[in-house]
């Protein structure tokens, strides 16, 4: 779980107890995600930072700077090879996983990216934003499309089925599936 105290927490659910309480966050921890056939969980904060844990030992491993306002979402390709984050002020970073390192950069401001998602190929982005719509962002050439449709700011947007459809949730209380 993600949490106002600046921690995050692991939990063995069948028995219904806290395993393990990760801290290296100075603010509140806004997401959290593992990466797909790993041990490793992602960590975003309102600090600006992501934390990439080994959640065997519980120990930080690398910790991503670059964004200049509160990170909102993290979401990994399917290959586990780099990481998007996106931040209250619109800004939407790709991190290289093997380098730590920011791969690119794009500003969506003035509004909030409230979540982000990768497709399957890795090739797209769906950011899900309090505009009420949803930018999607070719990742190779920056091009943007606008998905228009929610009365409100979206605050979710997740590939399915294998990425042939997405699935978006707005605070209009609508949940709309595109294809």
């Amino acid at each position: 779980s993600a949490s106002m105290d600046n921690t995050a927490k692991l939990f063995d659910i069948p028995v219904q107890k806290c395993r393990v309480t990760l801290r290296a966050h100075a603010d509140s921890v806004n997401a959290l995600r593992f990466l797909p056939y790993s041990n490793v969980l992602g960590t975003c904060s309102a600090d600006k930072s992501v934390v990439l844990w080994d959640v065997r030992t519980g120990l930080p491993g690398q910790t991503l700077i670059g964004h200049t306002n509160a990170i909102n979402s993290l979401n990994y390709n399917a290959i586990g090879s780099t990481v998007v984050s996106c931040d209250a002020y619109g800004v939407v970073k790709v991190w290289d996983l093997r380098q730590a390192t920011e791969l690119a950069s794009y500003d969506f401001e003035p509004h909030p990216a409230n979540h982000v998602s990768y497709d399957l190929s890795g090739c797209c982005l769906a950011v899900a934003s309090n505009d009420g719509r949803v930018k999607m962002l070719e990742v190779e050439t920056g091009k943007v499309t606008e998905l228009q449709g929610h009365g409100d700011g979206v605050t979710a947007a997740e590939f399915v089925e294998n990425g042939e459809k997405l699935v978006t949730v707005s605070a209009d209380s609508t949940i709309k599936v595109w294809s």
